[in-house]
């Protein structure tokens, strides 16, 4: 089967979650024996407006370069058509000729257009709905008060920068889209409640698989060392956007008040200059700026080596995250949780059994589960076990990517009956 899959960016310029889920089903569908092939976006690199063919891991790569400025009106006019890009894919299109065209996140480098051009050329397609930007135009579903939106004022929100029916255009591409794939069940709700039709929309999950099942205890070590974490210290691990809606400043406000001394915040991942100046300033002001590490970005080995050392994954995310990719990498470590209240996350951890859910807007909440995670150890021991087994029986990467198999199988019959 030729799959050609769809996303803004692809490593090595990947940025987020969606963008590395994206490189883990390609090569899984690979190894599955399919003949797989990615367009993506995003690239900074000249000549502007060139496609780029290039093998990346074994997968056949076309890089789609575009070179506008940075203007909001064209930001907004290019997340829904982008002309050139749309030209170019349809160019590889009819050179790839794919079974199935599998979409993920489109808007910042491809357009969402691309639907269109993928279904006029009579190609099966879905879309993984990763983020809430079809009903949100600032992906995050927060109103101005940092409140999950329910009011759909987008209008007020953006502050002039609103297209006018934009929201009425995504769902006139929607027709366009054979299927849509939610990794939640809260993300299908939110779609079906703005006007999406409900009968094709798929909730599945993501999944996961790590190439690292265990880091040996030098890297362990060594990572200790680099980082200044001492054997005895518990590791309280925030993994993600440094982004005020992913909630790490609750989580440094509820630290203070723990009663143990000896434990460590570790924050990884790309460093936003004055975001983490503010949580530098308040870690200080709370008299623990000793005990948060930056780390910025680091390999996938060193995630791997973070997620062994580390006794809690923290995810108090202020904002209805959809399927964070972090919960199930720290499931897979056997990392217990505490997670978010909000989003997708609660069909993901099991409350009381493979982590906690928190409303992240309670520090004393924040402060009194991470206490039970870093003190009781037989409850640790067990949410640690039960984490490991749940993530590899329901999320594991070879039963998603059969799922995701029989739904391409389906649409490419049902494409060539009619």
């Amino acid at each position: 089967m030729k799959v050609l899959l769809l996303c803004d960016k692809f490593p090595p310029y990947q940025s987020g979650g969606a963008e590395i889920y994206v490189y883990r089903i390609a090569q899984k569908l690979k190894e599955y024996g399919n003949d797989v092939s990615i367009i993506s976006g995003g690239v900074v690199k000249k000549p502007c407006f060139r496609t780029m063919e290039e093998k990346f891991d074994g997968l056949q790569v076309f890089r789609y370069n575009s070179c506008y400025p940075n203007l909001p009106l064209i930001n907004m006019v290019k997340e829904i058509v982008d002309p050139v890009a749309i030209r170019h894919l349809r160019a590889i299109l009819k050179k790839i000729n794919p079974d199935i065209v599998h979409a993920h996140i489109l808007q910042k480098g491809l357009s969402l257009f691309s639907l269109i051009a993928a279904k006029k050329l009579n190609f099966p397609t879905l879309l993984t709905v990763h983020d809430y930007w079809l009903i949100c135009p600032k992906y995050f579903l927060l109103d101005q008060k940092n409140q999950i939106c329910t009011k759909k004022m987008c209008f007020k929100c953006l502050r002039g920068k609103y297209i006018p029916f934009r929201n009425e255009l995504m769902k006139y591409i929607s027709k366009y889209v054979d299927v849509f794939i939610t990794p939640s069940q809260i993300m299908k709700v939110y779609l079906v409640q703005n006007g999406f039709p409900k009968n094709r929309i798929l909730a599945i999950h993501n999944g996961i698989e790590f190439d690292l099942e265990t880091s040996d205890k030098n890297a362990q070590k060594n990572f200790r060392r680099k980082y200044g974490i001492q054997d005895d210290d518990k590791v309280i691990l925030f993994l993600g956007r440094h982004k005020p809606y992913k909630g790490l400043d609750r989580l440094i406000r509820a630290a203070p008040y723990l009663k143990i001394d000896k434990f460590k915040i570790l924050i990884v991942g790309h460093e936003v200059k004055g975001y983490d100046d503010f949580i530098r300033n308040l870690a200080e002001m709370l008299n623990i700026k000793s005990k948060v590490i930056f780390t910025g970005n680091i390999s996938q080995e060193d995630v791997w080596t973070a997620y062994q050392i580390s006794d809690v994954c923290a995810a108090p995310s202020l904002h209805p995250d959809n399927s964070p990719g972090v919960v199930y990498e720290a499931m897979w470590a056997g990392v217990p949780v505490l997670g978010t209240i909000f989003g997708g996350t609660p069909e993901l951890v099991q409350d009381g059994k493979t982590g906690f859910l928190i409303d992240p807007r309670n520090v004393r909440e924040i402060r009194n589960k991470l206490e039970i995670l870093l003190t009781d150890e037989e409850l640790h021991k067990k949410m640690s076990i039960k984490a490991k087994k749940v993530v590899r029986q329901k999320f594991s990467m070879e039963l998603h990517i059969q799922k995701l198999q029989n739904i391409y199988h389906h649409l490419i019959s049902a494409a060539k009956n009619r």
